[in-house]
């Protein structure tokens, strides 16, 4: 006999992460509600079904998916007590419908019924069965036991798990199962085999396999189905007596080994007639690739598909070969901070750190080429790595790195055509702001400026003609937040052609993932928190329609600004380290934050509660960010400022592990003209800090001599406050005024630097 071991995890997670990632594609790649994903699990009895069923719900509901997953037993779907004595009134000759389990004895109205709740995401309460009523012979519990899921307040259900021992059996045509049942028989006179198929009538067996024909309202909803096989069914009898055995071992309870057989007999039929369908793919010719991955216990598992299985990471990505595949390899998925330095390298010398490979050209096999690569230009063995690697840590099918985040950028407007339109917002980096006038003026494509802080106002500006909604959140310098998933959700239902593109690189895949918010393109200048030290430039792309993907990689590599190994390689070092230095900086910058406001300045920072879309931000947000600005009320202040800081070093940019001070109307929006800064609402005044990793109170420090420098506050007998603001702070504490709050209504933008 064939022990159980529980192997099949690494084998059938990574699939179905594949699965559900090519469902949410199918299904959401234009901002359309993602319906749930249900998975079809069937598995011999004692084959290690419920071990796999746990692993997989705990992979997840955990970090970094947090998707919310029922499972739902067939069993939960028997037929109440009354109903399964009335059935087997109805049949008293046919042993098979004499007590629960065989297709026939489950309700499947129930079962319909709660199918088509959970995809409408309805309110509804999952039922449960109690096998142990009526001296075992079972009964549905009392509905106040039952499950309450997709209650008001809570996310609805994304996955779901539907599983059994007849999940997946398709019925036989009548020719197969008199064939069948014959060829049972045959044996059976014989003497033959083990089987118990051939000890009941035809009838019996047409009945159940009748009965199976209502099953298929359920199996056709699935999305992906998991078979775990046995190499010979017989070893269900030897696995159930095993787990009886330790049950009475453990408990004091638990069947006999005759009770155990006669259990088993009562199921073995099914597995003679239906197992052959589940190994030869229950979706038929209905979808393809076919969704099902097959286990054997004892052998490797395989996909019924009509290609090999791919060679995918744990988020279900086929990615391009590599040297080095960049993810762990156990069947599970790591919290990002993990993630962000797990890297595997299997080069021929097993190196720790992914290779430079500095090389231009890359010789083939033969005339008509045949490498993997061949020019570095349209690739390259480091670039490819980091660009795995980028694209698991950024929730994408697929990641590109360029020669900066303006490159970036540039790559998505040449998606462009004349005639086109782009909706973007009217808190613009200055960088950004350029390119859109050029294209603009030279390109023959429409710019609308509008205040995506509101949704509709970007709705409105939306027509057939909008190619792209960018939008980056939280703006720069201006800190205000944009409703990712509201705006997407519009755009994509105003014109589904349209992409909406949101610039990360205020906040990284760190802190969030526009993609998982309804974005078609992220893209981020890695030069800043992914490198982390400003001795890199570079530029990341990031999508999940691959077919977009496709459009970007065809630009890079027809243009050449492909990011070079050796900067590949400096930006894979700083991405391992993204974690700490987050942590550090946020910590840091909200500190700070807390200084500045406690002493009557305005300051705009998502981390304090008194920024007014405090809640929007961390609805999409794993963290604050360490970019933050506030306002003195003079121009000439705010300069004696920032001349007077000693730590903080005066530059443009953000994202290193040190801090930076800045005037962003004299140095990165200097080339939006005055009365467009006027239009937009930039305050000249307004100075910005990004926060590195010093320790907080030489900042402070720093930041306190500056501010008494520069005339930015005054001394009182109870301690000091900023000019005209009417707030006195006394000991550090700040006395409430009547004051309007310090941070402004929030709007949008979309910057690099």
């Amino acid at each position: 006999m064939v022990p159980v071991i529980d192997d099949k995890s690494e084998h059938c997670i990574p699939f179905i992460l594949e699965r559900l990632q090519a469902h949410r594609i199918k299904h959401g790649s234009r901002g359309n509600v993602v319906p749930p994903f249900f998975l079809g699990l069937n598995g011999v009895q004692g084959a290690g079904k419920t071990t796999l069923v746990s692993t997989l719900c705990n992979t997840l509901r955990s970090p970094p998916y947090n998707l919310p997953t029922i499972v739902l037993s067939i069993d939960d779907l028997y037929l109440s007590h009354s109903a399964q004595v009335a059935l087997a009134q109805r049949h008293p000759y046919n042993p098979l419908v004499q007590h629960r389990g065989q297709p026939s004895t489950h309700d499947l109205a129930l079962g319909v019924s709660l199918f088509n709740a959970i995809k409408q995401r309805q309110p509804l309460r999952l039922p449960v069965y109690d096998k142990s009523a009526f001296n075992g012979q079972g009964d549905r519990a009392d509905e106040s036991t039952w499950i309450a899921v997709n209650q008001p307040g809570e996310k609805p259900i994304e996955v779901v798990v539907f599983e059994g021992w007849c999940v997946g059996f398709r019925p036989l045509s009548e020719e197969q199962l008199e064939r069948q049942w014959r060829e049972a028989k045959a044996r059976e006179e014989a003497g033959e085999g083990r089987g118990r198929l051939g000890r009941h009538t035809l009838a019996d067996i047409q009945f159940v396999n009748e009965s199976l024909q209502g099953y298929d309202v359920l199996t056709n909803s699935l999305d992906a189905f998991v078979h775990i096989d046995a190499e010979n069914a017989q070893y269900v009898y030897d696995w159930r007596l095993q787990q009886e055995a330790a049950m009475r071992a453990a408990k004091g309870v638990g069947m006999t080994d005759e009770q155990v057989v006669r259990f088993v007999d009562g199921y073995y039929p099914a597995y003679e007639l239906y197992t052959e369908t589940l190994r030869s793919g229950v979706f038929g010719e209905q979808k393809a690739p076919y969704p099902t991955v097959h286990c054997e216990l004892g052998r490797p598992c395989h996909t019924m598909s009509k290609k090999p299985f791919p060679n995918i990471d744990l988020d279900g990505h086929d990615f391009p070969p590599s040297p080095a595949p960049s993810s762990p390899r156990p069947g599970r998925k790591y919290a990002l901070a993990t993630e962000l330095v797990y890297t595997e390298s299997n080069d021929q010398y097993n190196a720790s750190s992914m290779p430079i490979y500095q090389s231009a050209t890359f010789k083939q096999t033969s005339g008509s080429g045949g490498g993997e690569y061949d020019y570095t230009r349209s690739g390259n063995p480091t670039r490819t790595h980091l660009e795995r690697h980028l694209a698991k840590i950024m929730s994408a099918s697929r990641a590109l790195v360029v020669s900066s985040g303006m490159g970036a950028l540039d790559v998505v407007t040449r998606l462009l055509r004349p005639g086109d339109e782009v909706v973007t917002g009217d808190d613009l980096y200055g960088g950004t702001n350029r390119l859109l006038k050029y294209l603009a003026t030279n390109n023959g494509i429409t710019v609308h400026h509008v205040d995506t802080t509101n949704p509709e106002s970007v709705r409105a500006a939306i027509n057939p003609k909008t190619a792209l909604v960018l939008l980056e959140t939280p703006t720069n310098p201006l800190i205000k937040i944009v409703d990712i998933p509201a705006i997407a959700t519009a755009v994509h239902a105003a014109n589904p052609g349209a992409l909406v593109v949101v610039d990360n690189t205020m906040l990284s895949p760190m802190l969030m993932n526009p993609l998982d918010l309804g974005a078609d393109i992220v893209y981020e200048s890695a030069t800043k928190y992914l490198c982390g030290h400003h001795d890199v430039m570079a530029g990341v792309l990031a999508v999940k329609d691959e077919t977009i993907g496709d459009k970007l990689f065809f630009t890079i590599n027809a243009t050449g600004c492909g990011l070079p190994p050796n900067e590949c390689f400096l930006l894979m070092r700083g991405i391992k380290t993204l974690a700490i230095r987050m942590e550090k900086q946020q910590s840091n910058a909200q500190a700070v934050a807390e200084f500045l406001e406690a002493r009557g300045f305005r300051v705009r920072f998502p981390g304090l509660k008194s920024h007014p879309q405090h809640a929007l931000h961390w609805s999409m947000a794993r963290g604050a960010g360490a970019v933050l600005s506030f306002e003195t009320g003079d121009v000439d202040v705010s300069e004696r400022i920032v001349g007077s800081t000693k730590i903080w070093g005066i530059s443009v940019s953000f994202g290193c592990v040190n801090s930076l001070i800045s005037m962003p109307c004299r140095m990165s929006h200097a080339s939006i003209d005055a009365k467009t800064r006027a239009e937009r609402h930039m305050p000249e005044d307004i100075v910005r800090l990004c926060v590195g990793i010093e320790d907080i109170s030489d900042l402070i420090d720093d930041l306190q001599t500056a501010l008494v420098q520069a005339g930015a506050v005054r001394i009182t007998a109870d301690g000091f406050e900023a000019w005209g603001t009417g707030r006195t702070v006394a000991g550090g504490v700040q006395v409430k005024t009547d004051e309007e709050p310090v941070v402004d209504a929030p709007e949008v933008g979309a910057g690099a630097s």
